[in-house]
């Protein structure tokens, strides 16, 4: 859930103040009848602040503060640690005020106990430091100090958010020369922030800045919510609020794809966000790839018609029948079984903005014989492969089997025989059906003319 800044206590640190998008994850365990609560507060740090300079509003709470052991004088990352310090010492005044809420609203023999998880802290700011933040975690339950903390005037202001223009004109002119980069409007905001950060680590990590910049410090840099949320709906016209592309970076995160990161932007430490090791995984980007490849090869054969929309169809559902750990689902229609991408169905998916596909008409697939679908020959992926190769061989396979096995059918009876088909549990069972109805067609055609394909099941 996200916050509002004045719902953070308010510690009245100068040089400290309260940004949007701070957030709460709420994570219910139904079989050990654990509420988990994780506060994630959105801070921003002048430069050149110290641990000694960090005062309270209230005389107790730094008391508290000061009984914490300080990052290192003169550590490289002093900074960084500070930042680190303040985060978790809001978060635990935060989720011990959102605790407290929750016990308010239940009655009191529904909670058993109410404990400060120590794992995370303990990797981030070292035992002491665990230490001090439990002990300002039971100092503030059993005194009700956040109670006139949070009902105190809330005189922190939302800072003017910093940003890298620089790094933004650099990202912008990367949509310019690379266009499969570049966030679309009918992308779901996962895909175009993903797109987004793979255009960061263009050009912040590719060969000519590592020659120039070799140490790592090139990559100490991030996008903030505001410039995220500029690129997409300001830059690339998606609709979106500044909420979507909140929960969307969350899930981008949990993904792999993004990572939080602590840097100065100007004047001001924030946290931002960078290019994760898991963005080239993005799952959808890594079907539109493998399907790009699959059908120019298997249009490579000249004696190949191109697929059609029912075509598109029955192939999705007998790819995911396959498969199963394909991104796509499939739902009944009346006329079988269809594959759905996310609330997209998949020839639309396959051809909108720069996907793989071509569809040479528009209309219904079944009264309109030139809908059919050519491969994209300008399509570029944004992402490079990542599917292993017994998964690229898996899906290869299925697909050609399956468009071969259509390909062969008569087609005053094809989309019966495909319906049939797409039904059966793998490609291999696919492609034995088709053989095996072949064979019976054949065998009786000159015999009985009448007799249609659907019959000899």
């Amino acid at each position: 859930m996200l916050l509002k800044p004045d719902f953070i206590p308010n510690l009245g640190i100068s040089g400290v103040a309260v940004r949007e998008h701070s957030k709460v994850r709420v994570t219910i365990n139904t079989p050990s009848s654990e509420v988990r609560i994780t506060p994630v507060p959105q801070l921003a740090m002048k430069e050149g602040l110290t641990f000694e300079d960090v005062e309270c509003s209230d005389a107790t709470l730094t008391v508290l503060w000061n009984a914490l052991t300080p990052p290192r004088s003169g550590d490289p990352n002093y900074s960084q640690a500070l930042f680190r310090q303040l985060s978790s010492f809001v978060a635990v005044l935060l989720g011990t005020a959102i605790t407290d809420a929750f016990c308010a609203a239940l009655p009191a023999s529904a909670v058993q106990d109410v404990s400060l998880l120590p794992h995370d802290i303990d990797v981030v700011l070292g035992k002491e430091n665990l230490a001090g933040l439990l002990r300002i975690h039971a100092k503030c339950r059993e005194n009700g100090l956040l109670q006139a903390i949070t009902r105190g005037p809330h005189d922190l202001s939302v800072v003017c958010e910093p940003c890298d223009r620089k790094l933004v004109s650099a990202v912008i002119a990367k949509w310019e020369t690379e266009t499969q980069l570049a966030p679309l409007r009918d992308e779901c905001v996962s895909e175009a922030l993903a797109k987004i950060f793979l255009t960061l680590r263009a050009v912040t990590d590719n060969p000519e800045r590592r020659k120039k910049y070799p140490y790592a410090k090139r990559l100490h840099v991030g996008l903030p919510y505001n410039a995220l949320y500029d690129l997409l709906v300001n830059k690339r016209s998606m609709r979106l609020s500044p909420s979507d592309v909140s929960f969307a970076l969350d899930v981008c995160i949990d993904h792999g794809q993004v990572v939080p990161k602590i840097v100065r932007i100007n004047q001001t430490w924030i946290r931002a966000f960078y290019a994760g090791e898991g963005v080239d995984g993005e799952t959808l980007k890594q079907l539109g790839l493998q399907f790009s490849k699959a059908y120019r090869a298997f249009r490579e054969d000249k004696n190949t018609r191109p697929l059609t929309g029912y075509d598109i169809y029955k192939l999705g559902a007998s790819l995911k029948s396959a498969l199963d750990w394909l991104p796509i689902s499939t739902k009944s229609y009346t006329f079988g079984a269809v594959c759905v991408v996310g609330q997209e169905e998949l020839p639309e998916w396959l051809t909108k903005g720069d996907r793989p596909l071509l569809a040479t008409a528009k209309g219904d697939y079944e009264a309109n014989p030139d809908y059919v679908f050519q491969p994209n020959l300008n399509f570029s992926s944004p992402v490079r492969p990542t599917w292993t190769p017994q998964q690229k061989r898996d899906f290869h396979d299925a697909f050609l089997y399956t468009a071969h096995a259509f390909q062969r059918l008569d087609r005053a009876i094809a989309n019966d025989a495909k319906l049939l088909l797409s039904t059966c549990r793998t490609h291999l069972d696919a492609y034995d059906a088709f053989a095996c109805e072949a064979h019976s067609w054949c065998w009786h055609s000159s015999h009985l003319h009448s007799l249609a394909f659907r019959h000899l099941a």
